[in-house]
């Protein structure tokens, strides 16, 4: 199962993939209440890194 993470709700950006419980992608970076300014980005960047695509994703967990 993959598994896209994404949890804006601090003052850490977290972006996380996972395959079968395995961490295939993974970044947290502080921000000041800005993370819409880089979180398209972030996850651009880890779907390239990961070669995915968003419908290869079995599930979306938002942190809220």
């Amino acid at each position: 199962m993959r598994t896209l993470w994404i949890d804006t709700s601090t003052h850490l950006l977290f972006v996380c993939i996972t395959e079968n419980d395995k961490i295939v992608y993974h970044v947290k970076q502080p921000g000041k209440n800005n993370h819409s300014e880089t979180l398209l980005d972030t996850i651009t960047i880890g779907l390239n890194e990961s070669g995915l695509v968003v419908k290869d994703f079995n599930r979306i967990v938002i942190g809220i």
